[in-house]
């Protein structure tokens, strides 16, 4: 999917700032909502996903994402619920996502819409990186199934 690449710079430096010795291979927005993910997909089984906007970093893999906690047991945070939920979905569905150096930023408004869309930047990434087609439609729906089989669960 060809996407138009205007992403905000922040998301450059911050992911320059928070991994210093990387450099992002991906930089996805997510279908439909200004909402960017600059990422490097690892093969370590861990996700470390930092939000500028909220000052807010997460560290989970599949096991402790099962228990909507971090690796250190702690609670994950409401967003990151999106983003645990996603991994957990596209497991299920047959997509490997084996791990992750993430920010997500972007211009949408606090609230809900905020939360939905860091899934939906999540999510695309992993379309992206598996070379999967998708679209807005798809993803959306993905992230709905994700706010009710796992987060109001």
């Amino acid at each position: 999917m060809y996407i138009e690449m205007n992403p905000p710079l922040r998301l450059l430096v911050t992911f320059q700032e928070t991994y210093t010795i990387d450099t992002a291979n991906w930089v996805v927005c997510a279908a439909g909502r200004d909402m960017w993910l600059a990422g490097n997909a690892v093969n370590n089984g861990v996700f470390t996903v930092y939000l500028p906007d909220l000052e807010s970093k997460v560290v989970f893999n599949y096991a402790s994402a099962t228990n909507k906690q971090t690796i250190s047991r702690r609670p994950l945070p409401r967003w990151s619920l999106y983003v645990a939920g996603v991994l957990l979905k596209l497991t299920h569905q047959g997509i490997q996502p084996l791990g992750c150096k993430a920010v997500i930023a972007g211009e949408e408004p606090p609230g809900p819409r905020y939360d939905h869309a860091v899934g939906m930047a999540f999510a695309t990434f992993w379309h992206e990186v598996n070379r999967l087609t998708y679209d807005t439609t798809q993803l959306c729906a993905l992230v709905d199934l994700v706010q009710r089989d796992y987060i109001s669960s």
